[in-house]
């Protein structure tokens, strides 16, 4: 039905992402789709931490979103996109008390964290409850997506995606902790009344 009306569909979709890069979750290439489909809607994206983005999505003020987490979002329905593997990656001047050091000595040293409503912050947290311990968060940026700066600064370690951590470790920005990854995934999710309505068909036609 949605194809069948595809040029006739008109209105405005609102989509909200997390604090990732926009090259990442391929917001340029859904916009296109998007243009290219569905000619007489307007786009709109919104950028906030995810606990955030699904309490709207619960609400109504959002089309859908893009969300990470470990666990499948809950109260909406969900699309899974993509594995996304977290990486812990700390300064270079810290290398050397850590090549001796483990669990108690990383959560010791200065890091950098996102909003508690963040999924960056529900990992780091659930990394280290694992362990029986908490990061000593001494910096917390609204942008998730700028916490590799504050890594390659040497300021404060972060968890970073791989494939942002892995080439920051070939260029000599900043060292990865072997010993830790967070397998994670990227989901889109959207209210389960979408799933019925022609435009919310196509919208996610297109993602």
């Amino acid at each position: 039905l949605a194809h069948g009306m595809e040029g006739e569909l008109s209105g405005r979709i609102d989509i909200g992402l997390p604090g990732e890069t926009p090259e990442f979750l391929r917001i340029g290439a859904l916009a296109v789709a998007v243009q290219r489909d569905l000619p007489l809607v307007e786009l709109h994206t919104r950028t906030q931490p995810v606990g955030h983005l699904l309490d709207q999505l619960r609400g109504g003020a959002l089309s859908g979103a893009f969300t990470l987490g470990v666990n499948p979002p809950r109260d909406v329905q969900w699309t899974a996109l993509r594995s996304v593997c977290y990486r812990i990656a700390f300064p270079r001047r810290f290398a050397a008390e850590m090549q001796r050091g483990g669990w108690r000595l990383l959560s010791g040293l200065p890091w950098v964290d996102g909003p508690v409503e963040s999924h960056v912050h529900q990992m780091l947290r659930g990394l280290f409850e694992q362990q029986g311990l908490a990061p000593n968060v001494v910096l917390r940026s609204g942008d998730t997506s700028a916490l590799e700066s504050f890594v390659r600064a040497g300021s404060a370690c972060a968890l970073l995606r791989e494939e942002v951590a892995v080439p920051g470790v070939e260029r000599g920005d900043w060292v990865v902790w072997g010993h830790a990854r967070v397998d994670a995934q990227l989901y889109f999710s959207y209210p389960a009344e979408r799933a019925s309505d022609p435009l919310g068909i196509a919208h996610l036609a297109a993602v």
